[in-house]
């Protein structure tokens, strides 16, 4: 168990802001996404202290299943002002994007060997690398976040991720941590290794630091990925036990999610079933190799089974209601600065812009046939401050 630090949970805070892409659409989702975070920032300013956009958001842009435009990945570099400390956020999951359900959440079949993907500009760490790999799906998200910049009119537009850091660091060194939640904890430790590995090529003094903080991440890579992630960067991740999203996709952890809630909610079929699929997936994966194997992480104090939630009837819907609670909604108050969870609970779950209805916590609520609700006292939708600026 473990008790984040205050600063740990400003981080937290501000790279939760990416999530904010999530919700928004067509081509002024940049934008849009950028005025929520500014908003947010300010809302947030006596809790986290002053904090500034000073790249991004960058979208990666693609279309969900009505032919919208949305975003795919969604990440941004905040600024503490007066101090060389800056960080990277990575949104999660969209419930909007099927690139990121199908794809990077779910595409771990086949890996991705490290030092293919930094081989290129950083042969020494790709021989050090070894056997390490990274899921097809998350090396798809890291190239995403690498490629993608920010469109004209948002901070640092039309330069990538590597070339502002290296702008940036030749006015003096830079303290970078590189968080995200959900998918964003599978992205931000990859996303840190390769700024690690490719320092050279972006910190010409060679005098910033890179540490990542993954907040309840699926596994991104095998166990030699996991080994030698730790051995290069510092890595502060963060999860809660009660999250179904980061018992994937270590095959020894998918087998618990069964019994995850035993004995306020029983076993089901379904859920046995699905995970008999995930290790099976896992399995196929990694092959002979290492297993997926999660980065280093500690669990947060203070989680429990929310029972308000829990109806004694169907267990897979009690099941499906407490996943979503203990993957959105928990991060909020566990890992949240004093102040700042409802507005948190908002933006985890989607619901602090309303440009979109169709988000993470309405898609688990709608097959769970309820609405999750929380001890944080979140407002209902039409009393959520539209944020974003209206076209």
């Amino acid at each position: 168990m473990a008790s984040p630090t205050d600063n740990q949970k400003k981080i937290f805070a501000v790279a939760a802001l990416a999530n904010i892409g999530n919700t928004q659409s067509g081509l002024f989702a940049p934008a849009d996404t950028l005025n929520g975070i500014k908003t947010a920032l300010s809302t947030m300013q006596g809790q986290i202290g002053t904090w500034d956009v000073v790249w991004g958001p960058s979208l990666s842009l693609g279309l969900d299943s009505k032919g919208n435009l949305v975003s795919n990945n969604t990440m941004y570099v905040a600024q503490k002002a007066n101090t060389h400390d800056y960080v990277i956020g990575i949104a999660g999951t969209s419930g909007n994007s099927p690139v990121d359900f199908l794809v990077e959440d779910n595409w771990v079949t086949s890996t991705v060997l490290w030092s293919t993907v930094i081989g290129s500009v950083a042969p020494s760490a790709a021989r050090d690398a070894g056997n390490a790999a990274i899921s097809q799906g998350t090396a798809i998200g890291l190239n995403n976040l690498l490629s993608t910049m920010p469109w004209i009119g948002i901070p640092g537009a039309l330069s990538t991720i590597e070339s502002f850091l290296a702008a940036e660091s030749s006015k003096g060194p830079m303290n970078l941590t590189v968080c995200g939640h959900s998918l964003g904890g599978a992205l931000a430790p990859a996303l840190a290794l390769y700024l690690q590995n490719t320092k050279s090529t972006w910190d010409e003094n060679g005098s910033s630091t890179v540490i990542t903080m993954p907040v309840a991440g699926p596994t991104p890579g095998n166990g030699d990925f996991a080994s030698y992630l730790s051995k290069t960067v510092t890595v502060q991740g963060f999860y809660n036990p009660f999250d179904v999203v980061p018992h994937a996709w270590a095959p020894t952890d998918l087998g618990q999610i069964p019994k995850l809630y035993v004995p306020q909610i029983p076993e089901c079929w379904e859920v046995d079933a699905l995970g008999l699929v995930a290790v099976g997936l896992s399995v196929v994966g990694t092959g002979t190799g290492s297993p997926y194997t999660p980065t280093a992480r500690a669990t947060l104090d203070g989680a429990k089974i929310c029972t308000d939630i829990i109806t004694g009837g169907d267990a897979f819907k009690d099941f499906l209601a407490q996943l979503g609670y203990q993957h959105l909604n928990a991060y909020a108050t566990l890992l949240g600065p004093a102040g700042t969870e409802t507005l948190l609970a908002q933006v985890l779950r989607g619901t602090y812009t309303d440009q979109i209805s169709a988000n993470v916590a309405a898609a688990i609520e709608k097959q769970a046939g309820r609405t999750i609700p929380s001890s944080i006292q979140v407002a209902p939708r039409s009393q959520v401050k539209r944020v974003a600026s209206a076209k």
